[in-house]
């Protein structure tokens, strides 16, 4: 299903056809070399000092499966209602210090962010969808996974292809995946004024005259 965002201004398609579709195939696996390519793309994200404070616990229903129902034994219910059909399971997790000199990374989220969201716009481009969950148990994760004290789970990213709506059992699920409406906050409800106080919109987003 295609939900292309209504933009007001040009942006890249990969962008613009983005969504995070609860419904996927569950007997159409991601290609390896799909699965590469994303990683690939995640890997060459921008970082604070080039640090790239990122990693990554991928498990594949067919290649990797202990560790896809490692993962998938972390969700909350809500979500194994639909994530059980994702081929792919991913967990990011961010290292909280600079390896270099043990201080805080500050802008550590920041960098994950930025590998995420490369890895999120090159499954696009290459056909597949992805969702992304904050749902899950996080003690857990540390627990099976062994993250260190060093490191935090971030997020559980579902990765495939998209599968009809009728593929759901859920009919709530349904109708949330086929609602077409994609809303966004207006720019100038977040792009500020350092002049004018916090929460001013700057004249920059200002619609050209």
């Amino acid at each position: 299903m295609q939900k292309p965002a209504p933009v007001d201004y040009d942006v890249l398609e990969p962008i613009r056809e983005r969504w995070s579709p609860y419904a996927f195939d569950r007997e159409k696996p991601v290609e390896p070399a799909k699965l590469l390519s994303c990683f690939e793309a995640a890997r060459w994200a921008a970082s604070s000092q080039n640090e790239q404070p990122w990693a990554f616990v991928a498990g594949d229903r067919d290649n990797a499966p202990e560790s896809w129902r490692t993962l998938f034994g972390l969700l909350v219910d809500g979500n194994k209602t639909w994530a059980k059909n994702a081929p792919v399971l991913i967990l990011s997790v961010v290292r909280l210090h600079f390896e270099k000199d043990g201080k805080v990374n500050p802008t550590a989220l920041h960098c994950v962010g930025l590998a995420v969201q490369n890895f999120v716009l090159q499954s696009v481009a290459l056909g597949l969808s992805v969702h992304q969950m904050g749902g899950y148990d996080r003690e857990k994760a540390r627990e099976v996974l062994g993250i260190p004290d060093t490191h935090a789970p971030v997020a559980v990213i579902a990765l495939g292809y998209e599968a009809p709506s009728g593929s759901l059992d859920d009919p709530k699920l349904r109708d949330r995946n086929d609602n077409p409406e994609r809303t966004r906050k207006p720019l100038k409800e977040f792009v500020y004024s350092g002049a004018s106080g916090w929460g001013e919109s700057s004249p920059l987003v200002e619609p050209p005259k």
